[in-house]
This record gives C-alpha cells, sequence and structure tokens, in this order.
C-alpha cells in the first residue's frame, strides 16, 4: 500500500480545548503541533515552491522568507532586518536618566511648575527601565494655569465678576448670560418662554419612558404625561408656546 502524505496546514487552535501547546499560541502545525504565529513550521513547511525561493537569512532555524525566483544578488532576510531594527529601538529607549528624575519631590516640582504657569506641564515614563522618570514641559508653555489659577478664572476677574457656574467652552454664565432670560445659569429661567418643560420617568410609556412633567390636575398623576423620548411635547414646548 503507498504511504499517504498528510499535506502541511496552520491550524486555527486558539480555542481547540484538544491542543497541547502553548495556551496563547492561535495558529500551529497540523503534524507535529509546532506554534507557527511567527512563521512557518521548519520541521513540515515547504521550502521548494516553483516560481519562487527563500531569502538569504542566517538566523538558526532560519525564517521560512520566499521572494520572486529571479537573477539578482540576492535578498536579505526582511525579518531579520525588522528584529534588529527592534532591538536598536529598544536598547535607545533604555533609561539613562539621574536618578533624581523618579523622586517624588521632582514630580511635584513638575506639578508646581505647571500650576504656576512657567511650563507646559510634564509627564512620567514607566518602563525600559524608566521608573516614574519625570519629562519636564517647555518652559513658557502653553499652560491652563497663570500663578496657580486657571485662564478661565482670569477672564472673568479682569472682565470684573467672580467666577459663576460653568456653561461650556471655558465661560461661566455672568460671561455670557442668557440673551432672552439673563440666566446666568446653564439652564432659563424657569418662567422664560424658551425654557424646555420639565420631564419625568414613567417605565409604562414606551419607547423610553421620558414623559412630560407640567403639572395638569385634569390628567391621570397630576402631569401632562406627553411622551417626550423622540420628539417635544407639543402642547408645553417652546416652539409650540410661541406659536
Amino acid at each position: 500500500m503507498a504511504e499517504i502524505t498528510l499535506a502541511y496546514q496552520e491550524q486555527f487552535v486558539l480555542v481547540d480545548d484538544e491542543y497541547t501547546g502553548p495556551a496563547d499560541t492561535a495558529f500551529a502545525c497540523n503534524i507535529c503541533g509546532t506554534p507557527v504565529d511567527e512563521q512557518p513550521c521548519p520541521d513540515h513547511a515547504p521550502t521548494t515552491v516553483p516560481g519562487l525561493r527563500l531569502v538569504d537569512c542566517d538566523a538558526e532555524p532560519r525564517h521560512l522568507l520566499w521572494v520572486h525566483d529571479r537573477d539578482d544578488y540576492g535578498v536579505p532576510c526582511y525579518l531579520c532586518q525588522a528584529i534588529e531594527r527592534e532591538e536598536k529601538d529598544r536598547a535607545a529607549r533604555q533609561c539613562r536618566h539621574w536618578g533624581w528624575r523618579s523622586w517624588k519631590a521632582t514630580w511635584w516640582l513638575s506639578l508646581k511648575l505647571y500650576a504656576l504657569g512657567v511650563s507646559s506641564g510634564g509627564s512620567i515614563t514607566r518602563g525600559d527601565g524608566h521608573d516614574g522618570c519625570v519629562t519636564f514641559g517647555r518652559l513658557r508653555g502653553n499652560s491652563s494655569y497663570v500663578l496657580g489659577v486657571s485662564r478661565d478664572t482670569w477672564r472673568c476677574w479682569l472682565s470684573g465678576h467672580r467666577r459663576g457656574e460653568p456653561v461650556g467652552f471655558g465661560y461661566c454664565g455672568k460671561c455670557v448670560p442668557w440673551p432672552c432670560c439673563q440666566s446666568i445659569r446653564e439652564e432659563h429661567n424657569p418662567t422664560c418662554a424658551e425654557a424646555d418643560p420639565p420631564v419625568t420617568f414613567d417605565a409604562s410609556v414606551p419607547p423610553g419612558g421620558f414623559v412630560c412633567a407640567v403639572p395638569m390636575a385634569t390628567m391621570p398623576g397630576g402631569i401632562c404625561g406627553m411622551p417626550v423620548e423622540s420628539e417635544p411635547c407639543s402642547e408645553h414646548s417652546p416652539q409650540r408656546v410661541t406659536q
């Protein structure tokens, strides 16, 4: 009987309970179970492919990478080049700072310089030998603080008022009051014609359960009860009142 040769295949084994190799392996050789996440199986992957040739590789075991077969001066192994480049980058990232860069006092000083508006801030680096090394920001940088006070608060003080309730984009309600009712809060005054009606939650009302809560003695529950999940209340919305 002729011997049956099993064709090489890289099988997905990450969720295979019968696979006995490393737990973090995603693909493995179907013949011997060798993990092939990084490169094909060195023992069973085909090395002779018509029209292709292996790259010039000095690694042991060599990397199974192919290029088109042609008359040239050879193609170096680009995986070896990537590994060499990564090693150079890793060596360049190694910490060469003095010990004072990881002191708590150094981080405290960095925060103080930022709060006073002297620097643009700072950062902490960990890993590759760094143990919380502090990197200072640029001097005279774009800090959000001046002498320990935020620039937004300085804007209010220079405008002649104490900072009120923030309403967005760094401004307070005193800087930009509502033109319709002169409210200095994020919400309109309760008597303002532009104010949205109050809402409440009612689980019995589909789809979201939010209903208009304007008091109405003639309605069940003493409120309007109009669903406002998809559109404003047709009776009490500002658009309806102004019509």
